[in-house]
């Protein structure tokens, strides 16, 4: 531009990846394995040493997670790649990514003006968000789309919050739950006819 105004920029705290277990997970996702890992959940004061099937990574605009089969819970889930504490052994595994539905499926937001702001508050927000009638959409994986509720307040109900506090609002909210729900239905059923296949497997079936 040959000229540069004054600007600032909101403060971010960086989430650390370690390169190290950066370059271990990714070699673990491309050869399809598990990986025995050391890690401090919430729930837990104590880490506990898990296997864990990763099959990708997913930034959810604050912190980098690893979308993988626990086989401590026997499902897919996101873990936080910053609690990975330490790597253990690899071993073969047959987890198959596509059986994933929360992963693999998309769904989207539409999103508006909070119902309750005034005409002019209404207009302003459609221009700051680059509405057309009333809304904008967004697509998002399944898996994903709690933090993206998060990130933008959409998961308060409307009449719970002030519109000046809280401008935007989801209006498909019964759609995204109803997608929600399914998706998360449908892969648990799926785990289910993994974890049977994998049970007669060690029994020697």
């Amino acid at each position: 531009l040959g000229w540069m105004p004054p600007y600032a920029t909101v403060p971010s705290i960086a989430r650390r990846v370690d390169p190290l277990k950066l370059r271990k997970v990714l070699d673990v996702i491309r050869t399809g394995s598990a990986i025995h890992v050391e890690y401090q959940s919430l729930s837990r004061p104590d880490p506990l040493w898990r296997w864990l099937t990763p099959h990708a990574l997913a930034f959810d605009g604050f912190r980098w997670h690893v979308r993988a089969w626990c086989h401590t819970r026997n499902r897919f889930q996101d873990f936080v790649f910053a609690r990975m504490l330490s790597f253990d052994e690899t071993k073969p595994d047959q987890i198959n990514a596509e059986h994933d539905v929360e992963w693999q499926r998309f769904l989207t937001f539409r999103i508006g003006p909070h119902p309750d702001l005034g005409a002019a508050a209404r207009k302003a927000i459609e221009l700051d968000y680059g509405m057309e009638r009333g809304e904008i959409t967004v697509d998002t994986r399944i898996s994903l789309s709690f933090y993206l509720e998060r990130r933008l307040g959409l998961d308060f109900k409307p009449e719970d919050v002030r519109p000046e506090r809280q401008q935007i609002v989801l209006l498909n909210r019964d759609e995204v739950d109803e997608a929600q729900r399914l998706a998360k239905a449908e892969t648990a059923a799926l785990a289910s006819e993994y974890i049977h296949i994998n049970k007669d497997q060690k029994d020697g079936i």
